[in-house]
């Protein structure tokens, strides 16, 4: 009898943060995001997009001038990688 133990690793390209607006530039993960993927919330409401905009290929949130009342409020955000 052979018995084979193994381990698993999530493959999915999901991803859900919290994030803290403390900087006007966040690192939002290491990898690429899928373009036009994310949904991001503040207090369970949808947050417009006018307020933020991010650079997919470097995968980096930037809050904008209109968004500046966020600032040190935290979101949550999901995205594809």
């Amino acid at each position: 009898m052979v018995f084979k133990v193994g381990w698993t690793q999530d493959i999915s390209n999901y991803r859900e943060k919290e994030i803290l607006l403390d900087k006007d530039t966040i690192q939002l993960d290491s990898l690429s995001l899928v373009p036009q993927s994310e949904v991001t919330f503040i207090n369970d409401t949808l947050l417009e997009s006018n307020f933020y905009e991010i650079d997919y290929a470097k995968a980096v949130f930037i809050l904008k001038e209109e968004g500046a009342h966020l600032k040190n409020k935290k979101i949550k955000m999901s995205y594809r990688v």
